[in-house]
């Protein structure tokens, strides 16, 4: 991980997992903890959220669909 983001940068890097066959040996909150735990120290927030959420919304065009939605960067939906 630490290689992969010194080469090409945390804007271009996205988080993504076999769900939902992982749940076979973990719960979701043991998987996101995995990858917490791989992210480099000094990884900056906004950089995780880019990694965790911002790029794949930005790849798949998704920003116009969840702009009238409030959602922190891990999924959690927030009255508006």
């Amino acid at each position: 991980m630490h290689h992969t983001l010194d080469v090409i940068s945390t804007n271009r890097v996205m988080y993504g997992s076999d769900w939902p066959v992982c749940l076979l040996s973990a719960s979701y909150d043991e998987v996101y903890q995995l990858l917490k735990e791989i992210l480099p120290i000094g990884v900056r927030s906004e950089e995780e959220a880019r990694i965790i959420a911002i790029n794949a919304a930005q790849l798949y065009r998704l920003e116009r669909h969840c702009q009238n939605q409030k959602f922190d960067f891990y999924g959690e939906r927030h009255p508006s």
